[in-house]
């Protein structure tokens, strides 16, 4: 395993463990919001609902991001991270500091971005 990768692997696992303990968190966030006595105010109600959205909106993302960093792990693991999914070129060091889990260099995220 190579400098970059070790980088890459420890700040990944850093944010693996950081989202996990906020899932967990707005989960049992969302879980009071459920099991809380409903109240007759609309407001209050929408403001409930409200919440609820939010949070699962969040942990939404969370779960996206989590998909990435695995992704990202399997890679280093498998030898292939730094490596472009697309066109197989190496992704810049530079990037990969920046953005541990790139899956595309910058050429083929350009691209992609383009309509």
């Amino acid at each position: 395993m190579n400098e970059i990768e070790k980088q890459a692997r420890e700040l990944l696992v850093n944010r693996r463990r950081a989202i996990l303990q906020l899932f967990e968190k707005n989960s049992s966030a969302e879980r009071e919001l459920f099991e809380a006595p409903r109240s007759p105010d609309w407001a209050d109600r929408a403001l409930a609902e409200k919440d609820t959205t939010v949070l699962h909106n969040v942990s939404e993302g969370e779960r996206i991001e989590l998909n990435e960093i695995e992704a990202s792990l399997r890679r280093i693991e498998a030898g292939t991270y730094g490596d472009c999914e697309q066109c197989g070129s190496r992704i810049g060091r530079q990037r990969l500091r920046a953005i541990p889990e790139a899956r595309r260099c910058i050429s083929c995220t350009e691209a992609l971005a383009r309509p």
